[in-house]
């Protein structure tokens, strides 16, 4: 068994793309390997800011040989009555360059058919892998690859040297014009630069020799470690947001923390203004006291070790005071203007060109987000909501936003405060944009909910309404994590909101549509689909076909009625009840639509017995889904389960008298239309 090393020596990678470009590795070339018939025991990936590396542990020496099946002709097309090969089957043979003593015959269906056996024997990996690498290097995606000097080739950055060892075998292959060989590079300034690689083996402790942690989990580890002390002799707690320690691990190929500081009057600055440049912008971690109060230190991380780690605090020092300074000017700056002032200038903000300006867009929310409070009765404050409406887009004109995008919504919450907006008003404006993610926090606030809704609802419509729909991977305005963020709330709130009187609503609000009403309605609906069974992905794909087949859009039932209906399927008699059920449905579909029952001809006894039953529970099924109770509406509905079973064991349907027939058919579409509401019932496995 052998070792590969497999490094891409490249100019400084973003630190966004490294671990994606890892995956990637991780995936690919264990498909390629596995596609090309060689065995591995397992596949390791390094990275630095210069270098992505695949280690291949336990490699075959060969390929693994394999059979090729070939199927030729049938027998009897094949062979004549003489047992002569014929023209087709003479052809076949010389295709393969085999003889009648290679054939062997198998049946396939009724009949015989021709096949050969041929062995491919596996070929040295040595000879495979200079394909498979190039293979591997041209198959990988980026967000924004590069083109350098006069080559077509394009890749995340430009790649400055490969590393291809089988043990201490060098592969023969180049890619963008750059050989493999067995030299790699030390960290730019403390190492010893070109370095010579004896054994794929030696990769590691080489680099590390060289101030190199190729490894990302021992960086990380260092890292950790490193902050953990410098909490302890300092007696404070860092800030370590787990995307900020990603992207710092990243970025550095030899960790050193260190601690800096700045002057405490920046503190007077809301936290997130401090703690934003921090964090966003420089990549420090911010520090608290054990009240939770923040500090006017931080700890940053240097790409190299403690020679001059005092200058590299003050440059950091500086670069941050600097950030501060700004951030200092604008916050006061920005509120010498009432907050309000600012909706204004959204009018000469475009949101999108067929759609209109943010200004557009803050007038829609307002209105729609006055629409959900009206149907869902709250005892809110209708004005404060209507405010807080006007506001929820202020800040991104500010100055703030403009220089720290990262903050809008927070900053309108801060400068609402400030400005003496009462606090479910102020912060209305920050929870609108939540949840910022599929599985983050939700509104906290009524006001914030309904306003987060009516933004989001509002740039699903207005964006399929002028075609730009989410496809594949491009998702420009977030329109699947909209879509998730309004059924979250809805079903959390249990706000009872009707999803389709909402988007007409705000079809209506539109000035620019290319789809009429109907036509988008189909396309919105069919996109929520999508996302409700996403959502609700703890009930079984039976279960969620049946509760949306009702045509039901209060999108909180549908999760009760799902939550119900799971819970119904284990009840002793659910089989029995939906064995019966789609038998009634399959014959109601039968039933002449001017046809209303009509009790007189009902006659014989199991056919009397079950309409009875239907009847005494019809109320008091009515009565529990108006009051949401849908397991009791379905429990009382399977009572109906023996009378069920009992008609078609003794009754026939379709009778030779049409009435007769007509009026039965009835009887089987009142009892399946009296669910339909409900639920599909058809739908459910049984």
């Amino acid at each position: 068994m052998k070792n590969l090393l497999f490094e891409i020596g490249l100019e400084e990678l973003p630190a966004s793309f490294v671990n994606p470009t890892l995956n990637q590795i991780r995936e690919k070339s264990t498909s390629l390997l596995n596609d090309a018939n060689i065995d591995f025991d397992k596949i390791l990936t390094y990275s630095t800011p210069r270098r992505i590396t695949l280690v291949v542990e336990g490699l075959a020496e060969r390929q693994s040989d394999i059979v090729e099946e070939i199927k030729g002709p049938p027998k009897k097309i094949a062979i004549d009555s003489n047992g002569e090969l014929t023209k087709a089957g003479e052809g076949f043979l010389r295709k393969f360059s085999a003889s009648i003593e290679d054939v062997v015959f198998e049946q396939v269906g009724n009949q015989d058919y021709l096949y050969l056996h041929n062995k491919i024997i596996g070929k040295d990996v040595i000879e495979v892998l200079p394909s498979l690498l190039s293979e591997l290097i041209s198959s990988l995606n980026f967000p924004k690859p590069m083109k350098w000097g006069s080559l077509n080739t394009r890749f995340a950055r430009p790649i400055r040297w490969i590393v291809a060892l089988l043990d201490d075998k060098i592969l023969n292959f180049e890619y963008a014009d750059v050989k493999a060989s067995n030299f790699t590079m030390s960290h730019r300034f403390l190492g010893k630069g070109k370095l010579s690689l004896n054994d794929a083996s030696d990769y590691l402790e080489v680099l590390e020799d060289n101030y190199v942690l190729a490894d990302i989990s021992k960086r990380e580890a260092l890292i950790q470690d490193q902050i953990t002390k410098i909490e302890k002799e300092n007696s404070f707690t860092a800030i370590v947001k787990k995307h900020v320690l990603d992207e710092v691990v990243n970025l550095v190929e030899y960790p050193t923390a260190f601690v800096g500081s700045f002057d405490k009057d920046y503190l007077s600055l809301p936290d997130e203004v401090v703690i934003t440049p921090m964090q966003d912008h420089q990549r420090y971690f911010p520090v608290r006291d054990k009240s939770g109060q923040l500090l006017p230190f931080f700890i940053g991380v240097r790409n190299g070790d403690t020679n001059h780690i005092e200058n590299v605090m003050k440059g950091n020092e500086k670069v941050l005071v600097a950030r501060l300074s700004d951030a200092k000017f604008f916050y006061d700056e920005d509120l010498k203007k009432p907050l309000l002032s600012y909706t204004e200038k959204l009018k000469s903000v475009i949101y999108q060109e067929d759609i209109g300006s943010y200004y557009d867009k803050v007038q829609r929310v307002e209105k729609l987000a006055l629409k959900i409070y009206k149907s869902l009765e709250m005892g809110l404050i209708e004005e404060d909501l209507s405010v807080a409406a006007k506001l929820i887009k202020a800040d991104l004109t500010t100055q703030m936003v403009f220089e720290f995008p990262e903050l809008q919504g927070i900053i309108g919450h801060k400068y609402a405060l400030a400005q003496n907006y009462d606090n479910h008003i102020a912060k209305a404006i920050s929870e609108h944009y939540m949840p910022t993610s599929s599985n983050g926090d939700l509104p906290e606030s009524d006001y914030g909910s309904i306003l987060s809704i009516a933004d989001k609802l509002d740039t699903i419509v207005s964006c399929l309404a002028v075609g730009l729909n989410a496809s594949g991977s491009q998702d420009p305005y977030a329109l699947r994590r909209q879509a998730v963020g309004i059924i979250r709330i809805l079903i959390e709130n249990n706000y009872r909101l009707n999803l389709k009187e909402l988007y007409e609503f705000s079809y209506d609000l539109l000035s620019s549509k290319k789809f009429s009403k109907e036509e988008l309605w189909e396309e919105l609906w069919k996109f929520f689909n999508t996302r409700i069974r996403s959502v609700l992905d703890v009930y079984s794909y039976d279960v969620l076909d049946s509760v949306l087949a009702s045509n039901n859009y209060v999108i909180s039932d549908l999760a009760s009625i799902a939550k119900a209906i799971s819970r119904f399927k284990s009840s002793q008699n659910y089989s029995s009840l939906i064995t019966g059920y789609k038998r009634a449905n399959n014959l109601a579909e039968k039933a002449a639509k001017d046809f209303s029952l009509d009790s007189s001809l009902l006659k014989e006894e199991y056919e009397l017995k079950l309409y009875n039953d239907y009847k005494r529970i019809n109320s008091s099924f009515e009565n529990y889904l108006a009051n949401f109770e849908y397991f009791e509406a379905l429990e009382i509905f399977s009572s109906l389960e023996e009378p069920i079973n009992q008609f078609f064991d003794n009754v026939m349907v379709m009778v030779d008298d049409n009435n007769i027939k007509n009026n039965r058919l009835a009887l089987l579409q009142n009892i399946v239309e009296l669910i339909k509401p409900l639920a599909d019932l058809s739908l459910l496995v049984e």
